[in-house]
């Protein structure tokens, strides 16, 4: 049940008008140049592909512009414990 939960809550994220909102703004800010991934730092280029990132902790919080590959690669990096 958690599994559907989940896929539902992840959906419906991306659904929503604020997601879309966001999107659309972050598409002139990257196409006009100058933007930065927030979880690498690195430039995305204008014209790129990019995906609008969200915080880990709070995930219906939008933190801003990311690469797809920092953005899908994020669950995996969070999900894999440290040794201390």
């Amino acid at each position: 049940m958690a599994i559907t939960t989940n896929k539902r809550l992840r959906n419906r994220k991306y659904r929503h008008r604020e997601h879309k909102n966001a999107r659309r703004e972050l598409a002139a800010l990257v196409a006009a140049g100058g933007v930065r991934c927030v979880r690498c730092s690195e430039p995305i280029e204008p014209g790129a592909a990019f995906d609008v990132g969200h915080d880990d902790r709070y995930p219906w919080l939008i933190a801003g512009p990311e690469h797809p590959s920092c953005n899908r690669g994020a669950p995996h990096r969070n999900s894999v414990s440290r040794e201390w």
